[in-house]
Formats: C-alpha cells, structure tokens, sequence
C-alpha cells in the first residue's frame, strides 16, 4: 500500500470519502481505528452507500407527496 494514500476513520462520511478519492483519483482508501487498520473501503462501496441513501430519500419524499402534504 502507498503511503500516499490518505488514511479514513470509521466515523468518515461517506461524502469525505468520495471526495478524497475524487481528489487523489484513488479507488481504495485504508480505515484505521485507534492507530490499526480496521479495513478498506473501495469506490464501489462509496457508490453502493450514495445509491442507498439516495433510494431512502426518494422513498421519503415520496411518502410525503402521497400523505397529502
């Protein structure tokens, strides 16, 4: 592994985690927790993650247009 490559927290979002990668035009960035390193997540698991989270907020939002609001 490069020790270029910026290490994450678990507590990172998501959209810090993307915008790393977008920056350093990386796929893989290493998660450490307490000085280890907990694992390593991919741009794939990124996408994944924005794709759910986009699919809970349209689900939301369409809640809230069929509820009469």
């Amino acid at each position: 592994m490069s020790a270029d490559l910026p290490p994450v927290s678990p507590a990172d979002l998501v959209n810090e985690c993307m915008r790393i990668m977008t920056e350093k035009n990386i796929r893989y960035l290493p998660v450490f927790e307490n000085n280890r390193l907990a694992g390593i997540i991919s741009m794939s698991d990124v996408v994944k993650e924005t794709i759910l989270m986009q699919q809970n907020t349209i689900s939301h939002l369409e809640s809230y247009i069929h509820s009469g609001h």
